[in-house]
């Protein structure tokens, strides 16, 4: 009698693999890989493989300067948030520095922004800091720049920007400081010395 009902029910089961099967088949057939994407259009499909981006020999248009307050904080944002990807596990969280690099609330007062950009761009490998110019447009190391600037001039303090203004909200720029900052020259000098065309 357990036979027979385990034979009758072993059928369904069966029946119920090969589905799963069959439909997880079918969906490795129609579904797009991430090497490629399928583009279907009027006649055959075409497999377009996607662009390849070498950053190492790109040309960028200089970065757009600021005009108020809010499009600083939003850059301080960024620069924060890219800081924390990329910078902190050596740098330290908020810029203060750790056993294995300077704080760079310090250092960043002892150097013009070309050479930041530069430094960042290229790295200095014999002192242990990797060239982050495949991972960091100028846009975002100079929103690095601006963040670490105001962690330096001591306007923002430590934490989230969005977090550590009045009332545990978003920190808003002293205007007076926003237009200092204006006067810097965020166009970097091309790591050979020559001058931007």
């Amino acid at each position: 009698m357990a036979f027979r009902y385990f034979r009758s029910k072993s059928r369904w089961i069966l029946a119920g693999f090969l589905g799963i099967l069959l439909v997880v088949g079918a969906y490795s057939i129609i579904s797009p890989t991430r090497e490629s994407e399928i583009v279907v259009q009027d006649g055959p499909v075409e497999i377009q493989e996607p662009d390849i981006v070498v950053q190492d020999d790109r040309v960028e248009p200089p970065d757009p300067h600021f005009e108020t307050q809010d499009e600083l904080y939003g850059r301080i944002y960024n620069g924060w948030k890219w800081f924390h990807v990329y910078c902190f596990r050596c740098h330290g969280v908020d810029a203060a520095g750790s056993d294995i690099a300077p704080n760079l609330r310090e250092s960043i007062k002892a150097i013009p922004y070309p050479e930041f950009h530069n430094l960042v761009r290229e790295g200095r490998p014999a002192r242990g800091m990797q060239s982050w110019k495949a991972l960091l447009d100028n846009k975002q190391i100079t929103d690095i720049f601006y963040y670490v600037q105001a962690r330096s001039d001591r306007v923002l303090t430590p934490g989230r920007p969005d977090e550590v203004g009045k009332g545990g909200g978003e920190w808003i720029p002293p205007l007076e400081w926003t237009e200092s900052i204006k006067e810097i020259d965020v166009n970097p000098a091309p790591a050979d010395g020559t001058a931007m065309k």
